[in-house]
């Protein structure tokens, strides 16, 4: 049986462990939820994490003993930060990754506590010059490697986080770790306390007092605000900046879309008054509008639907028309071919010419889906699109075989002309 004075002795030491780890905890979670606050716009990472040095910082002073406190704070932030408790229930996945994170901040503070003590003792012995960088090495840089591996990890495994943005994140999270541990530990070591915690060559050095402690913190604490600010505004007005030039590009787009439609309504304007056009006027056409002057196009051409049993006679009218070579490839079984009569400018599209657009299935499907009742297309559009080529076609109907098609002018344009 232990002496009662023991046993007052023992409950006292667990009563001040349980304060100290409450109060690591809230510490913990309410400097957190104040970085998150100081995060830079947009908000997806914070430039230092204060939680990150207070950890450490309780762990050389109290012992490793307090390790669970950073624990309840990291997973109660995480928590919340990921709203994994709401009034649907609670979203387990989140819990999970929120408690292996918290463990890695946990390990994190426990390794570099450790690290520390084991190269400069208890209370911290700085015997030369060169000590003040390894102690800063050993608990910045070196120190912060456990906690961004461990989350950025547990956040790319849970499907959180695709794998590209995983090295941009996991330098964000360590440099805002190591800041944290940097700005706060110097100031906590030499906080106000009975006994010393920083000696050099074996002599005490005098910790500050209260009222140069509180300076230090606020001075660190205004200054991370107006960081806040400057940042905040910087982006206000990077973000206006681009608003406006997406505007202006909007209109320029609106523009270009315009220009594109008027040629394709007068190709359109040019096959109603001419059921038969010429190679001829349609190289004229092309010249009329200044294909040169719409960015973006690779040509401008006419389309023309052929039933199996006229194909010869098409060829041998397109050959008499300029195009002594002209020939419909590639060469299929298919009862009707949307064959490429005409296209300029020739010089880059000669390998058109005779394409029988049929060949590819989602071209041809377009093309088959215009053989509909002429009220149904008067003015119409179709779209086109493969391989990158963007194709816009439109036109009129003609009767072939007893079925409705249209005769199209159509514009290429070249992958992405915007």
């Amino acid at each position: 049986m232990f002496p009662f004075s023991t046993w007052s002795r023992q409950l006292l030491t667990h009563r001040q462990t349980a304060i100290r780890l409450g109060a690591l905890a809230a510490a913990y979670a309410l400097t957190g939820w104040l970085g998150l606050l100081l995060a830079a716009p947009p908000g997806y990472a914070t430039l230092v994490w204060p939680p990150s040095g207070i950890a450490v910082a309780a762990l050389l002073i109290f012992g490793r003993k307090l390790w669970p406190g950073i624990w309840v704070g990291s997973f109660s932030l995480n928590l919340g930060v990921g709203h994994a408790l709401s009034a649907a229930g609670v979203y387990w996945p989140t819990v999970l990754s929120g408690a292996v994170i918290a463990m890695g901040s946990a390990a994190q503070a426990v390794l570099t506590a450790a690290l520390l003590k084991r190269r400069f003792g208890q209370p911290i012995n700085i015997t030369r010059t060169g000590d003040v960088v390894l102690f800063f090495v050993i608990s910045g840089p070196l120190g912060c490697l456990t906690a961004p591996t461990v989350g950025v990890l547990t956040l790319w495994l849970s499907g959180t986080m695709p794998i590209n943005l995983t090295a941009a994140t996991w330098l964000s999270w360590w440099g805002g770790t190591m800041a944290g541990v940097l700005l706060i530990l110097p100031i906590a070591l030499f906080a106000p306390r009975r006994r010393p915690m920083v000696h050099f060559r074996g002599t005490p050095i005098k910790p500050l007092n209260a009222s140069m402690a509180i300076g230090l913190f606020l001075l660190m604490g205004a200054t991370l605000a107006a960081s806040k600010v400057t940042s905040a505004i910087a982006y206000e007005r990077n973000l206006a900046t681009f608003s406006g030039m997406a505007k202006d590009s909007e209109e320029a787009l609106k523009y270009r879309l315009q220009s594109y439609r008027q040629s394709l309504d007068g190709g359109a304007a040019l096959i109603d008054s001419s059921p038969n056009i010429t190679r001829q006027q349609w190289v004229d056409y092309i010249d009329g509008i200044g294909i040169g002057s719409l960015p973006g196009i690779n040509g401008i051409g006419y389309l023309e639907p052929v039933g199996r049993s006229e194909e010869a006679a098409f060829v041998k009218r397109a050959q008499a028309d300029g195009s002594p070579g002209f020939s419909i490839h590639p060469a299929s079984d298919r009862s009707i071919s949307y064959v490429v009569k005409y296209i300029e400018p020739i010089r880059i599209n000669r390998s058109a010419i005779g394409l029988d657009i049929g060949f590819e299935a989602n071209r041809r499907n377009a093309a088959e889906g215009t053989a509909k009742p002429p009220a149904l297309f008067n003015k119409d559009v179709l779209h086109i699109i493969t391989n990158g080529m963007i194709s816009i076609a439109i036109g009129h109907i003609v009767k072939i075989a007893g079925y409705n098609y249209r005769v199209r002018a159509f514009i290429h344009f070249c992958p992405y002309p915007f």
